[in-house]
């Protein structure tokens, strides 16, 4: 009887010696491995994977996004792919791996080259929340909050360590924000078409004015941002530069009217990687224009970005996964800054950067301010925030709660920041077994 070969890139970790321990056991199953001293090699992992039928990814998000790009890689020859990580839970590209969730899904995930294992809280919440969706019962824009209970290690390192260092308390509560790692594929799966991520916002900013924006993770400050580029469609409010309205129904529509935004992950939603260079800095020119189709002007003038925006590159013509994350982080604020925008909206601007692009995306914005372009910076880096920004505003569960001239200090930033979102301990007479905590996600 032939057996089906399985590879699991990250087999040392928890989950990975789990589910190795359980296909050990099949007669069905043949497991390959890597010795210890080439697990990180990806020469070596990229040659296993031409040796097996299934790669099971057991990784943290971004080094499960890189294993997968090795898999594809092999072309015709790339075996199927399951990945426990978040990474490719929303992916269109992927298909989500709860058969139960709607008729079908067994059979498209029996086919599927590429599966992405669901989250365990996702998973009820969608067998719950999708059917009532599809029948009426709940409307898709309905505002659903979640709570759940779950092991203490759902709350992370930090928690963890500190019930098993300090002898935490026997029920906390916890990830009260407006956002859990969860909450993507819970909204996509479970049919709903939006969440509530901020309320009552209001801001003015001058041009060369360089505003900053602070909040956790959660806070709602990526929403917002989205919302004022036309990426997310606001309820109700308005938009206005010199005192005309804005209309920015569309990230197209934004950027006509002067608004443009460098999102946070530029390799999901700043940059095409099947695109060369060149066309990348020319799209968002080209369709502002309404076409996709580029001028040759528009290539023409990337030579130019290149050398204004100091975009370390042989030419223009490679393609983005041949640069740096800073350069690629470059080109992602050159191709919009090409259309001479009023109001530039930063999102984490120098995350997974290295030391030198820091400096030359810190001098780009300073020089843009300068020139007179209203910045709105959004970055988890509070020090970055307190050297760029004029003045800061912060941000903490979907509302602004205070305003800080630039430079302050970090201490009020952060109580602005976490004043109503800390952990409440509450007494629990229950037994000395094992310890729980509350996560609730909204």
């Amino acid at each position: 009887m032939s057996t089906a070969k399985v590879f699991i890139d990250g087999e040392s970790g928890t989950t990975g010696l789990g589910i190795r321990e359980r296909l050990a056991a099949l007669p069905s199953v043949t497991l390959k491995s890597l010795p210890s001293e080439r697990r990180r090699d990806p020469s070596a992992r990229r040659d296993i994977m031409t040796e097996v039928d299934l790669v099971v990814l057991c990784l943290p998000d971004d080094a499960a996004k890189e294993s997968s790009a090795l898999a594809a890689s092999l072309g015709n020859a790339a075996p199927k792919v399951l990945d426990a990580s978040t990474a490719h839970r929303v992916d269109p590209d992927w298909v989500y791996g709860f058969a139960e969730m709607e008729p079908g899904q067994d059979r498209r995930i029996a086919q599927a080259k590429n599966v992405a294992n669901p989250g365990c809280y996702p998973t009820g919440a969608i067998g719950l929340i999708r059917p009532l969706v599809d029948a009426g019962i709940i409307p898709k824009d309905y505002p659903i909050t979640i709570n759940a209970v779950s092991g203490y290690t759902g709350g992370g390192k930090a928690m963890i360590q500190a019930h098993d260092t300090a002898h935490g308390p026997a029920f906390e509560l916890y990830g009260l924000g407006l956002e859990h790692k969860h909450v993507p594929e819970t909204q996509l799966y479970g049919g709903l078409t939006r969440r509530p991520c901020f309320a009552d916002v209001s801001l003015e900013i001058a041009p060369g004015e360089i505003l900053g924006l602070f909040g956790l993770v959660g806070s709602g400050r990526s929403e917002l941002l989205e919302t004022l580029a036309g990426v997310q469609a606001a309820d109700r409010g308005s938009i206005a530069i010199d005192g005309r309205p804005v209309l920015s129904r569309s990230l197209v529509a934004a950027a006509r009217a002067g608004i443009v935004l460098v999102p946070e992950d530029r390799q999901r939603q700043g940059l095409c990687f099947n695109l060369s260079v060149r066309h990348n800095l020319a799209l968002p020119a080209a369709a502002t224009r309404g076409t996709l189709l580029v001028s040759k002007a528009e290539v023409d003038a990337g030579e130019t970005l290149l050398r204004d925006w100091r975009i370390a590159a042989p030419s223009t013509a490679i393609t983005p996964d041949r640069l740096s994350g800073g350069n690629q982080q470059k080109v992602v604020l050159a191709k919009w800054l090409a259309l001479a925008p009023r109001v530039l909206l930063l999102d984490e601007p120098t995350k997974g950067v290295d030391v030198a692009a820091k400096y030359d995306i810190h001098g780009i914005v300073l020089e843009l301010a300068q020139r007179g372009t209203a910045v709105l910076l959004v970055s988890s880096d509070l020090p970055e925030v307190l050297a760029l920004a004029d003045r800061v505003l912060v941000m903490r569960e979907g509302r602004v709660r205070g305003e800080l001239a630039g430079g302050t200090d970090e201490e009020s930033v952060m109580q602005l920041a976490t004043d109503s979102i800390r952990a409440v301990r509450l007494p629990f007479d229950g037994a000395q077994g094992g310890q729980s905590d509350q996560g609730a996600a909204s």
